[in-house]
């Protein structure tokens, strides 16, 4: 800790989302994040109970683990019960965070929200040179069997298509091998046999923040036609323009006041309007939050969380991406919201996965026993609540 004080003393603090500072002067996130689990857990079944057992851990570091997976199990007591917890340990996130912005006081995320958030955006928009398709087709990427090869050799392949008869015969040997559950092999085959109306999105708006995530759906979207509002930084915003430009759908992004971006457009010179648009979620999530609401009114808007940073400031980002979020959903009440999830975590599964995972635990190979038995590797455990299951992904 002296070592990390003395590395920091006398620099400016960074701007924007930031954690609370603790008793010692420090910015701490394992404080942090204990007292919000432990605000969610006092919303539910285990009250003060569950949060003093939260509050009280003097190992966080290492015994967190257990908190959440206890947290997940009272929260799955009741569809009541997991709102509630969801909803306060929202706030206790939005009101523990800080934002700091030179001429502000340090106020919190959530006073942030509410007192900044200028008008400081002009709407851009950029239309494909694509035409749609007059046939649409779902296909899947998919470099055919390769078991036992080095993954260099299915990356020569990983742009096949497989569509029609054969991608539904891939679905039905996904789900035999246990790479798909029955029910995400019947909606795609559901949305084949409608292909020709449901995967038309020229109707359609998504809020992509992080648009240029690698994870994320921007080249998908845009392929299908759909009309993608983009929350990324300028360096970012470059490279998204030419993909835009290079199919049928629509590229809504921000830009600054005053600037003649339909002149840029017009030339053409997308390095000048990536300098002159984009905006920065750490630091300007009360701005964006305000742009947002105002893009494509009458239309309804499907926002989605594709970030992702290093460490501690992905929670900082996600938590300026959850206020953007609900921002946006309480001015326009018809809001989808879409989230890029991780594996590494405590979901909850259906029962037949629940079953399959202890199925393949069962059949492990020697090697992967080997090296569980020596700390490298750990089971997926199920655990039931009810008639509800949940994995134990969790990955210190």
């Amino acid at each position: 800790k002296r070592s990390f004080k003395k590395r920091n003393a006398g620099r400016d603090e960074p701007q924007g989302v930031v954690w609370p500072k603790t008793k010692s002067g420090d910015r701490s996130s394992m404080a942090t994040n204990r007292g919000i689990l432990a605000a969610a857990a006092a919303a539910g079944p285990g009250a003060m109970e569950a949060a003093s057992k939260i509050s009280e851990e003097k190992k966080w570091r290492f015994a967190y683990k257990k908190h959440v997976l206890d947290h997940v199990t009272q929260s799955l007591q009741s569809p009541d019960a997991c709102l509630a917890m969801a909803r306060a340990g929202l706030e206790a996130a939005q009101t523990s965070f800080r934002f700091l912005r030179e001429g502000h006081p340090e106020m919190s995320m959530k006073d942030a929200m509410e007192k900044l958030g200028e008008d400081i955006f002009d709407t851009a928009e950029l239309k494909g040179e694509q035409s749609s398709p007059s046939k649409h087709e779902l296909t899947l990427s998919y470099g055919a069997p390769m078991l036992g090869k080095p993954y260099y050799q299915f990356e020569k392949q990983r742009k096949n298509k497989i569509s029609g008869t054969k991608l539904r015969e891939q679905l039905d040997k996904w789900v035999e091998y246990g790479t798909l559950e029955p029910d995400v092999a019947d909606a795609l085959k559901t949305l084949q046999m409608k292909q020709g109306d449901w995967l038309d999105l020229s109707d359609m708006h998504f809020v992509l923040l992080g648009a240029a995530s690698a994870m994320g759906p921007l080249t998908f979207l845009l392929s299908l036609g759909a009309n993608v509002v983009a929350v990324a930084r300028p360096g970012a915003l470059r490279g998204i323009l030419d993909k835009a430009k290079d199919s049928p759908g629509k590229l809504i992004f921000p830009v600054q006041k005053g600037v003649d971006w339909k002149g840029m457009v017009a030339k053409q010179d997308f390095d000048a309007l990536a300098k002159a648009s984009g905006c920065d979620l750490l630091t300007q999530a009360p701005e964006i939050a305000a742009w947002v609401c105002s893009v494509a009114p009458g239309k309804r808007l499907t926002i989605g969380n594709y970030t992702y940073l290093d460490g501690a400031l992905h929670v900082q980002i996600a938590v300026a991406c959850d206020c953007i979020m609900q921002r946006l959903c309480a001015e326009r009440k018809d809001t989808a919201v879409a989230f890029l999830g991780t594996p590494t975590d405590a979901h909850v599964v259906t029962k037949g996965a629940a079953e399959a995972a202890v199925a393949a635990y069962e059949k492990a190979p020697l090697w992967m026993k080997l090296w569980e038995a020596a700390g490298v590797l750990q089971q997926n455990k199920p655990r039931t609540v009810g008639n509800l299951h949940f994995m134990d992904s969790i990955v210190p």
